[in-house]
């Protein structure tokens, strides 16, 4: 791969071998740094190799602080959605049934065939669960800049499946919308956006699976008529009184 690579430590490439069945960001930038240090000083037929590595590390670095971004963007929106009706954005490929899955979720009739670049522009549509209505926006394949800011004012992204690109996209634009990839297309039109409604005091709220009393700054509160902790789990169809 390298000039020069035989020559390198033998445990450098015992290094690499384990670096090739690390799973984690953590673990890979951990080996690399220990690759680094193994690697010859002062030696110019390194020096391909001691770039690359580097090269790796800013890359896992950089990937590692997006990540981190985008767990802060998230555990903010638990509290805040953009909007007052929350907006959810489809994104991805052609014929990946961004329309038919909007047709789903809000009972319309929109054109889906297997036309390539179909959806020109935005489709809008409106969905109720629980007594809250919640807005669904397709973004066409052929996405431009201008798409951009439908992303940034959504409070959630669902991607296709089959459409991993876009979440390049997402990354290369900032932009800090929570996103959820679908790996097969969903069954049922409510359960695989991770989100749950719930009634608190009056108001509806929509609110990531997970959420519990305490992250609404609740320390215990009546749900359903019983009293919970606040490290209760809130549920779809949650009263809290």
């Amino acid at each position: 791969m390298f000039k020069g690579k035989r020559e390198l430590p033998e445990e450098y490439h015992e290094l690499r071998k384990v670096y090739s069945r690390a799973k984690t960001d953590e673990q890979k930038l951990e080996l690399l740094k220990k690759m680094l240090e193994v690697i010859p000083p002062k030696r110019s037929e390194f020096n391909k190799v001691r770039s690359y590595t580097t090269h790796l590390m800013r890359l896992i670095r950089e990937r590692m602080a997006k990540a981190q971004k985008r767990e802060a963007a998230e555990a903010r929106s638990r509290l805040f959605f953009k909007n007052k009706m929350f907006s959810i954005a489809l994104i991805g490929d052609a014929n990946t049934g961004k329309t038919y899955l909007l047709n789903r979720l809000c009972s319309t009739d929109h054109p889906s065939t297997l036309e390539v670049f179909e959806t020109k522009e935005p489709i809008i549509g409106v969905f109720d669960h629980g007594g809250l209505k919640l807005r669904v926006v397709e973004v066409p394949s052929a996405i431009k800049p201008k798409h951009a800011k439908i992303l940034r004012e959504s409070d959630l992204i669902i991607v296709m499946p089959d459409s991993d690109r876009y979440v390049d996209y997402i990354d290369e634009m900032v932009i800090e919308t929570p996103y959820k990839v679908l790996k097969s297309f969903p069954k049922n039109k409510w359960r695989f956006l991770d989100l749950v409604v719930v009634k608190d005091k009056g108001d509806h709220r929509v609110l990531y699976k997970g959420v519990t009393l305490s992250d609404l700054d609740y320390s215990k509160a009546i749900v359903n008529k019983e009293e919970q902790k606040g490290s209760y789990k809130l549920k779809d169809g949650d009263v809290i009184s």
